[in-house]
């Protein structure tokens, strides 16, 4: 009989098997769960620029109302934003909220890139900081000259989550003149 105790090559093989999984499971998860946060922090940021941007076109309409110019003077401030069916950039309007008078500005064939400042407030046109989302607003008047017009408000938010594919974020609002 043979008196040696000790383990088997099988008995060290599975010992470091169990090891090493029990090590690299949570790694593996930690850093999935790490990017999943920075994903959501910025379909976050980007459902509020969006938001932000109908409030704006909001705004406008309920100013239009006030200054007594009607829903024809609301159509015509925003007229820039209207949407081009055949282009495929991200074209339209935008505006900065920083602006000293905030105004629609037309994009022409591509807006331009939106960066957080350096203060980490407020997202401005210019490079602040590496991260960056591209607002897009477009309009389109529905069953014009009827008693059912509306306003339809496209809002289009890009960006781009750790190198990975290009997100986007869409609203879709109607806006109806209510007080006109």
């Amino acid at each position: 009989m043979n008196k040696n105790k000790g383990f088997t090559l099988i008995e060290v093989l599975v010992a470091i098997f169990i090891l090493i999984t029990a090590v690299v499971v949570p790694l593996t998860i930690g850093s999935k769960a790490f990017a999943y946060s920075n994903f959501v922090r910025d379909q976050s940021t980007a459902s509020y620029l969006a938001q932000e941007a109908v409030e704006y076109i909001r705004l406008q309409r309920d100013n239009s109302s006030l200054k007594g110019l009607g829903w024809d003077g609301f159509k015509f401030i925003i007229g820039t934003c209207m949407a081009d069916p055949d282009n495929t950039d991200l074209g339209g309007c935008y505006f900065d909220v920083q602006a000293t008078s905030p105004s629609i500005v037309s994009c022409g064939d591509k807006c331009p890139s939106m960066y957080l400042d350096s203060n980490g407030k407020y997202y401005t046109y210019t490079n602040s900081s590496g991260k960056w989302f591209l607002r897009s607003i477009e309009t389109q008047v529905e069953g014009a000259g009827t008693p059912l017009e509306r306003l339809r408000v496209d809002v289009t938010v890009l960006w781009n989550t750790n190198g990975v594919d290009q997100r986007t974020f869409e609203i879709v609002e109607y806006l109806t003149p209510w007080q006109i």
